[in-house]
């Protein structure tokens, strides 16, 4: 719905960590779209209290929450999330930021047209990929891309929220789409949202990335599978190695082994295995979407 003062009511939210003009021109770019959201926050991680000041003096506007201590960015959302004022919340990262000025509008438009929806996911564009021919209509998902989705905020609530992980490669959307599925509720992906991440990508070949999408790879199977499935995850920790080795990226890879005991330990109280039944459909469904072969 639109207001009189050039705004929809949407909360768009951002989690920060280090990166001061990247978060900047994402809010540049949040604030230029036409209409605006009604609220904007940004969850700034880690107590880095030179990036509150630069956003505060820049966008005066912007609401912004602080962790002294490194929620990561699934940690980050679920704080960002129970703040909204708004049951439409729009989620980008710190790197990200709409690609067309009527974003905010287009969003309203596809919850309305889709009220079946619980979360949309954008067409998200990058550097090496600045556009999907692919995606011409709306479409069911089996997941979607944190930096450039949309939540019905009363659904998100329903569930955990975000396992809080510090680095949250591999894990973090698979692990919240995986359990939406089991709740029956829906993910589109919309080409009417654009979403440009702007970024090289090449810090996702650090050995520490590495490690965590490895170790992360296990630690969806031990927190979402029941134990009758988990040699499973011995086929899925395989193939993750292989992703990465196919891409040559090495760094990091047994650190990331080594510290599946510890990372399954840690957040053993987030266990909350779903049955066989949920599972096989879930990965069923994944392959009927990757094949377009759902309809909305």
């Amino acid at each position: 719905m639109s207001t009189a003062s050039g705004t929809v009511d949407v909360t768009a939210i951002m989690p920060a960590h280090t990166r001061v003009q990247e978060t900047l021109k994402s809010l540049e770019r949040i604030h230029a779209c036409s209409p605006s959201p009604a609220e904007i926050l940004v969850l700034v991680d880690g107590g880095n209290e030179a990036l509150v000041r630069v956003i505060r003096n820049a966008f005066p506007a912007v609401t912004i929450l602080e962790s002294t201590e490194t929620l990561g960015p699934g940690g980050a959302r679920n704080r960002l999330l129970h703040t909204a004022r708004h049951d439409l919340v729009a989620s980008f990262d710190d790197d990200s930021y709409p690609a067309h000025d009527d974003f905010f509008a287009a969003l309203v438009t596809d919850f309305e047209q889709h009220p079946h929806a619980d979360m949309l996911s954008a067409n998200v564009l990058e550097r090496s990929r600045p556009v999907d021919p692919a995606l011409t209509s709306v479409r069911r998902a089996a997941t979607f891309v944190g930096c450039g989705c949309a939540y019905r905020r009363s659904v998100f609530l329903k569930t955990s929220g975000y396992v809080p992980l510090p680095l949250a490669y591999g894990m973090e959307e698979a692990d919240l789409a995986l359990r939406l599925y089991a709740m029956n509720s829906v993910i589109l992906q919309s080409p009417n949202l654009r979403v440009y991440h702007d970024t090289s990508l090449a810090h996702r070949f650090s050995s520490d990335v590495n490690a965590a999408v490895t170790a992360n790879s296990a630690l969806l199977v031990f927190l979402r599978y029941p134990v009758i499935l988990w040699p499973l995850g011995i086929l899925k920790l395989a193939r993750t190695i292989i992703d990465l080795a196919k891409q040559k990226r090495f760094a990091g890879i047994w650190r990331g082994i080594a510290n599946i005991p510890r990372a399954c330990a840690i957040h053993r109280a987030y266990r909350k295995p779903l049955s066989s039944v949920t599972i096989f459909s879930y990965l069923k469904f994944r392959r009927r979407c990757a094949l377009g072969n759902v309809a909305p």
